[in-house]
């Protein structure tokens, strides 16, 4: 019976995509030092791939380019979407909203995200500069927004959302 049991624990865990060196696999993609990481700041990597979301992400993609691809678009995403907020607060606190930071580039963009992340880049981009905050507010907090999962602070994951800052009032 035991035997049984252990063999179909095994292939419950291989049909799931859940095999024991499946937390090792994670570990050398969601590494700081990984070479897809290169070129992007260190502490937002340790960040980005520690929260919930990202592991449940990371999990879900079937192939070391995927989960590699995935893992660099979550990191710009964090960026991109803190630099945003930052130009949000400042709009609506100063009328001024500056500008968005330079979109993060790593040493060795990986596909399909680095093309995604030109293409969503743009749209920040665009409401940033479109002459009204309503629209960076927009893309900050709408349903499946980076918003909605991003931490408002950095490393504060049972703090509020970027969205619910912004909800809240800043």
């Amino acid at each position: 019976m035991a035997r049984l049991l252990v063999a179909l624990t095994s292939a419950l865990l291989l049909l799931t995509g859940c095999s024991p060196d499946g937390a090792t696999e994670l570990a050398s993609v969601t590494s700081p030092d990984a070479e897809h990481f290169a070129g992007l700041d260190p502490g937002l990597v340790e960040e980005a791939m520690a929260h919930p979301h990202s592991s449940e992400a990371l999990g879900e993609e079937t192939s070391d380019a995927g989960r590699e691809s995935l893992a660099q678009g979550i990191v710009r995403n964090f960026a991109v979407c803190r630099d945003a907020f930052e130009v949000y607060t400042r709009w609506v606190t100063t009328g001024d909203p500056g500008s968005l930071a330079p979109l993060p580039m790593p040493d060795s963009p990986r596909e399909p995200s680095h093309t995604v992340w030109g293409r969503e880049y743009a749209q920040f981009e665009d409401a940033a500069t479109s002459g009204d905050p309503e629209q960076l507010r927009f893309r900050l907090t709408a349903n499946g927004s980076c918003g909605q999962w991003i931490p408002a602070r950095p490393n504060d994951v049972s703090g509020p959302t970027i969205a619910d800052a912004i909800e809240a009032g800043l």
